[in-house]
């Protein structure tokens, strides 16, 4: 995260916490300032693994995986007769 989006952040939740109202004019512009700050810092920083992928392959593979919805689970193993090997 970068530093402005850091700072964005705490602006949101000191606005927030002051006026206790999503609808209050000071509230909606922080959220959106906030919001973009952070789409940006996240595009930065998805840019800058992407651009590190031939050196860090380890860590690329991480974050994507961590970004996917849908969780890997290893099936038992099956022989020729279709008779499971393992318990584990």
């Amino acid at each position: 995260m970068t530093h402005s989006a850091l700072k964005c952040l705490k602006k949101k939740i000191k606005v927030c916490s002051k006026f206790k109202d999503k609808s209050h004019p000071a509230v909606k512009r922080a959220n959106l300032k906030a919001k973009i700050e952070l789409t940006k810092a996240r595009r930065l920083f998805e840019n800058k693994l992407a651009a590190n992928i031939k050196s860090d392959k380890k860590f690329f593979y991480e974050y994507t995986r961590s970004k996917s919805k849908v969780m890997v689970q290893m099936s038992s193993v099956l022989n020729k007769h279709g008779q499971k090997l393992s318990d584990d």
